[in-house]
């Protein structure tokens, strides 16, 4: 009886490892499309476009904060005049012009579901390069019980395709 466990174990760990072994990938189905199109992702940045990550920390404790997440697209005017977002955030373009002699495009982040609104300008160079991003104004009110002031002095961290910018 023993022995026959030992090898029942025994078979059944052979068979978990033969079944965890490395398997070859299939090929990549856009390789094999032949009409030229490609499929991306929405996020990911192409050109002068900037994938953003805007943390807002509003209180003290290590989970007082909350992140944006956007795609910018630049245009040929010289500034981002779209956004693409995650989940029920809504981006909006409001303005483009400059901040003490530097160019900037400012945007409105609208979510119902974490409730808050967010207007932030995006401070960037003539060629597309995000130097900042400041918060404006808005209010967060989830799980507080009074609204959550959103100012230009709010700590806040971002960043642009990986990358951290200047306050």
């Amino acid at each position: 009886m023993r022995l026959l466990c030992g090898t029942l174990l025994g078979l059944s760990a052979l068979t978990a490892f033969a079944m965890a072994s490395p398997v070859k990938s299939a090929a990549n189905s856009l390789a094999e499309r032949g009409n030229d199109l490609v499929e991306r992702n929405v996020l990911e940045p192409h050109g002068k476009d900037a994938l953003v990550e805007l943390y807002l920390q509003y209180g003290k404790g290590s989970q007082d904060h909350f992140m944006v997440i956007a795609k910018l697209s630049w245009n040929a005017d010289g500034y981002f005049d779209q956004a693409t977002s995650t989940g029920d955030v809504l981006a909006t373009f409001d303005v483009s012009g400059t901040i003490g002699g530097q160019p900037f495009s400012g945007f409105t982040f609208l979510s119902h579901a974490a409730d808050y609104l967010l207007l932030v300008n995006f401070i960037h160079d003539k060629n597309g390069k995000i130097q900042s991003c400041a918060p404006v104004n808005g209010y967060a009110q989830w799980l507080a019980p009074h609204n959550i002031e959103i100012s230009p002095s709010m700590h806040h961290l971002c960043f642009v395709n990986g990358m951290q910018v200047g306050p």
